[in-house]
């Protein structure tokens, strides 16, 4: 299975970046551990537990994926009958952690003091309601379904999905998208094959 791991240093003016894209047929731990070594700052990842050792090994902190979480509710929605009416708490799910998402690009042009001043001000009200919600809402919900398996998700990966208003590490990405060869970098091409990529990814922002 494809794997990227995205390994983000800071070696310029602020907001340049190098992008590494490395290749591995496997998901083991040690292959994010290999590319990892010697990296200092914050680990992202999905709720693959490998990654978990990964960053004690490594000294780093390991902090969650909204994008995953709010996958699992787009999976929700999906699994809903034909017709379902918009405002059932999958729908809800999906919108509440859209809010964090609209807040985050409000605040990308803003430095790092200034954005977590936001987060805290605006995100950690809204985190708060969105944990107590998801708790309330998994003790209804049968936890074999796709809705109660996102609930779990959610509720699980919590420790590590709340570090992010405290650190710049939650992205609007679409993991899992695929992402065009156009997009690499020049220097890493050589790393892929010509059509375009199907991702999971890691992530590692190092300062």
């Amino acid at each position: 299975r494809l794997r990227r791991h995205r390994r983000r240093h800071r070696p310029g003016p602020p907001r340049q970046r190098i992008i590494l894209f490395d290749y591995d047929p496997s998901r083991w731990g040690a292959t994010a551990e290999r590319l990892l070594d010697g990296a200092r700052g914050y680990l992202q990842s999905d709720g693959y537990a490998a990654y978990d050792g990964v960053a004690a090994r490594l000294g780093l902190v390991h902090v969650g994926c909204f994008a995953h979480a709010r996958r699992k509710g787009f999976e929700a929605i999906k699994a809903l009958p034909k017709g379902a009416a918009a405002n059932t708490p999958a729908h809800e799910f999906v919108r509440r952690i859209d809010t964090l998402y609209a807040i985050e690009r409000e605040v990308k042009a803003l430095d790092a003091d200034d954005r977590t001043r936001v987060r805290r001000e605006r995100a950690r009200p809204l985190l708060e309601s969105l944990h107590d919600w998801a708790r309330q809402q998994a003790a209804q919900t049968l936890p074999l379904g796709k809705l109660g398996a996102a609930f779990g998700y959610l509720l699980a990966q919590w420790p590590k999905l709340a570090r992010y208003l405290a650190e710049n590490v939650i992205r609007p990405f679409a993991l899992g998208r695929r992402y065009p060869r156009s997009e690499v970098r020049e220097g890493f091409k050589r790393l892929f094959p010509r059509d375009a990529l199907l991702f999971s990814p890691a992530r590692v922002a190092c300062h």
